[in-house]
C-alpha cells in the first residue's frame, strides 16, 4: 500500500527520489485504471512540487502532464487540454522544448484537442511534435509512428485523404523499421 506520508518521512518531501517513486506509482495506478486514486495522488505530488520548487518548475509541469494524461484516459478532453496547455506554458520557460517530457505533453495536448474535435489546433501540436522528434531524436523514436497515425486520422477526418494516406504510409514504414531493429 503506497503512502506519500511514509515516503516523505523516510526520504523527505522534496526528495527527487520521493517524487520519482511517486510518479512511477501513479503510472501503475493509471495502468490499473484507478483514475480517481491516480488523480488524487497526482494532485498531492503537484502540491508538494509547487511548494518545494515553485509553480513554474519543470517538475510541476511533469505533474500537470500526468494530470492531463489522466483526464485524457477518462475522455475529459477539454479538462485535459487546459491542464496540458498550462504544462506546456511552464516547459516553454525552459528551452529547449524538444526534451521528451515536453514532447509527450504536446502530443497529449494534440490528442486532447483531437478528442474535443478541435482538429486544426490538434494538427498544429502533432506537426510540432513530429518536427521536434525528427530534429532531436531522428526518425527512430518510438513515439513518431503514433503521432503520425494520429495526424493521418485527423487529416482524413478533415477531408485531406491524399495527405492522410501518405502520413499513414510513413507511420507504417517507421513502425516496421523499428521492429526490424
Amino acid at each position: 500500500q503506497f503512502s506519500h506520508s511514509t515516503l516523505t518521512q523516510t526520504l523527505g518531501e522534496g526528495s527527487p527520489l520521493t517524487l520519482t517513486v511517486s510518479d512511477r506509482l501513479i503510472e501503475l495506478v493509471v495502468q490499473r485504471k484507478d483514475y480517481l486514486r491516480a488523480h488524487l495522488l497526482t494532485i498531492e505530488t503537484l502540491k508538494i512540487r509547487s511548494r518545494v520548487y515553485g509553480d513554474n518548475h519543470p517538475l510541476v509541469a511533469e505533474s500537470l502532464s500526468l494530470i492531463g494524461r489522466i483526464w485524457l484516459h477518462q475522455k475529459q478532453y477539454n479538462q485535459a487540454a487546459d491542464v496540458l496547455a498550462q504544462c506546456l506554458g511552464i516547459y516553454s520557460l525552459y528551452p529547449p522544448t524538444g526534451e521528451f517530457p515536453a514532447l509527450l505533453a504536446r502530443y497529449s495536448l494534440g490528442a486532447a484537442l483531437q478528442g474535443a474535435i478541435k482538429y486544426y489546433e490538434a494538427e498544429e501540436h502533432y506537426r510540432q511534435v513530429i518536427q521536434d522528434l525528427e530534429q532531436y531524436y531522428g526518425e527512430s523514436h518510438f513515439l513518431l509512428p503514433h503521432v503520425l497515425r494520429n495526424l493521418g486520422w485527423l487529416l482524413r477526418q478533415t477531408g485531406r485523404d491524399r495527405a492522410a494516406t501518405e502520413t499513414n504510409k510513413k507511420a507504417q514504414q517507421l513502425a516496421e523499421a523499428a521492429l526490424r531493429h
